[in-house]
């Protein structure tokens, strides 16, 4: 197996590229409480929808990030057994937390 740091992917990937981003505040050119009703509009036609076979229905994006994050602040996030075994022995030998550098 081959380990290429971070950087050296990112430089590799990217050579020759060009690409321009423009970011553009929406209440700059619209009114945001009219952007609000539509988007309600929509996210409530599409819960009007009915779902495809064996689907869990029809929703908007995000919705179901939203279930997600709601049902592991409650229950708490769920990790294998093996997953959960090597983070207490992590702990054990006093491994450092660190992020990543990017």
């Amino acid at each position: 197996m081959m380990y290429v740091h971070y950087e050296q992917a990112v430089e590799a990937m990217t050579k020759g590229m060009s690409q321009v981003f423009i970011a553009i505040h929406p209440a700059a050119v619209v009114d945001m409480k009219a952007v609000q009703a539509q988007m309600e509009e929509t996210i409530e036609f599409l819960h009007s929808l009915p779902p495809m076979a064996g689907s869990r229905g029809v929703h908007a994006p995000g919705e179901g990030l939203d279930r997600t994050r709601a049902k592991n602040r409650e229950n708490g996030i769920p990790v294998t057994e093996e997953t959960w075994a090597r983070i207490l022995q992590a702990e054990k030998e006093n491994v450092q937390k660190t992020a990543p550098k990017f």
